[in-house]
């Protein structure tokens, strides 16, 4: 093999291989990334998923944490450092949900299902979250 077809190997083989069609990053490769990323920040992080949504352009990952012995499912939502977390109850009740621009929190709310005090119970968590989603998919 020459020089150019090599290099022609290389473009054509193992750059898509890193970026999915039309620039947006592979699914599996930023999967992996996610995963890794939450397992760095916490092996207390349990059953993640990683799935994207409007043609490959946004993340969606969810993780369960146990936190005062009830496990409590963490949502992340976005792309290119913004993005959002919700947290839902035991029960199925969405509690609160946080939004960050440039990974940095920018609002917080109770949800229907929460209290007031959910907000700072569950800021550090989804905070720990929200930075390693985005880190690994920006």
């Amino acid at each position: 093999m020459n020089s150019r077809t090599s290099a022609t190997f290389l473009f054509a083989c193992l750059v898509p291989a890193a970026v999915g069609c039309g620039g947006t990053p592979n699914k599996a490769v930023l999967e992996k990334k996610v995963k890794d990323g939450l397992a760095k920040a916490s092996p207390q992080w349990k059953d993640v998923t990683y799935e994207t949504r409007a043609n490959d352009t946004v993340s969606a990952v969810g993780a369960n944490r146990t936190v005062d012995g009830k496990t409590y499912w963490f949502s992340f939502t976005g792309s290119e450092g913004n993005g959002g977390v919700a947290v839902r109850g035991p029960g199925g009740e969405w509690l609160c949900k946080y939004r960050y621009d440039k990974a940095k929190e920018v609002s917080a709310e109770k949800m229907d299902g929460g209290k007031d005090e959910d907000i700072g119970k569950f800021r550090p968590l989804a905070a720990e979250f929200a930075t390693a989603c985005i880190a690994a998919t920006s």
